[in-house]
């Protein structure tokens, strides 16, 4: 039941009559992310009267006592908490309030929690009580894995699979040299960004996704043939005004990508990772 404050009739506001809807928004509805948006708002002050209240206790960071309790992206919600009973049962109590005076359902099939040095027994009893499934680090959230080690190649295995299934579909030998190289500049490389802009990739990873991309140039995406490349690669990855063709080198585009957090780091004070990061590592400007 939505319930609107507004009347055409008088110069103040007041609530209308009540009335049951009969039609509801789709996916994509340009409404829809206003109303996503007022509904995390309700939960965010929700919560934030629970804690008000001292019944939930979020996670300390560092020697500065900073803690954090939630983290929301439209429809999505993070909560941050101590392996107490206390604060399941506050979890509890937040999600059915939440359901009683939205009348919406937190979908628990989407939900686990997950425990970071927490015995697997005491994670399943607070499973049991949140009626959901038990989850793992490292878990995808808003595509990237996390938790996970960008160190390891299993960690960028989505990125790696991306690159050979868009392949598949360009297997022939009839695509020009010049097709490859368009297809290499304005699809492939610019296939991991959205991986490449929050982790730093291992050397192996760049080097095996470098010799995707030159197997492709030389051979029309067959990586079973091993054809001969009559051109250095770095040669290849120069601009065309120093003779290369101008393909992004992924390394040097993994590197740049992650220059902007730095850049954030030193000049945004507000954001709350960077609150984050500065209470637990106790870093300043002048240790960048």
């Amino acid at each position: 039941m939505l319930i609107l404050c507004f009347s055409l009739g008088s110069g103040e506001w007041e609530p209308t009559e009540e009335f049951q809807m009969s039609k509801g928004l789709r996916q994509g509805d340009p409404l829809a992310p206003f109303l996503f948006v007022v509904v995390a708002e309700a939960l965010n002050v929700l919560i934030g009267k629970v804690i008000e209240e001292g019944l939930f206790k979020g996670v300390t960071m560092g020697s500065r006592g900073m803690e954090s309790t939630h983290l929301q992206f439209v429809d999505d919600t993070i909560l941050f908490c101590e392996s107490s009973s206390e604060n399941i049962w506050a979890i509890k109590c937040i999600f059915r309030s939440f359901e009683l005076v939205s009348s919406l359902k937190v979908n628990f099939f989407k939900s686990f929690p997950a425990g970071i040095h927490i015995k697997e027994s005491k994670l399943n009893g607070m499973a049991d009580t949140l009626n959901c499934l038990v989850g793992s680090i490292p878990f995808i959230y808003l595509g990237i894995p996390v938790g996970a080690n960008p160190k390891k190649i299993a960690t960028w295995a989505p990125v790696i699979d991306c690159f050979r299934r868009k392949l598949a579909s360009w297997r022939c030998d009839s695509l020009s040299f010049g097709g490859r190289i368009v297809l290499l500049n304005s699809v492939l490389s610019n296939l991991p960004v959205y991986y490449f802009s929050a982790l730093k990739a291992p050397k192996k990873v760049i080097n095996l996704l470098s010799l995707i991309q030159r197997r492709f140039l030389c051979g029309g995406g067959s990586e079973e043939k091993n054809r001969i490349a009559w051109v250095g690669w770095d040669k290849i990855c120069r601009s065309r005004l120093a003779g290369g063709l101008g393909v992004k080198n992924l390394g040097c585009f993994n590197q740049a990508l992650l220059g902007k957090w730095r850049w954030r780091l030193l000049e945004d004070k507000k954001l709350l990772w960077i609150k984050v990061i500065k209470a637990k590592y106790r870093i300043d400007r002048t240790k960048l």
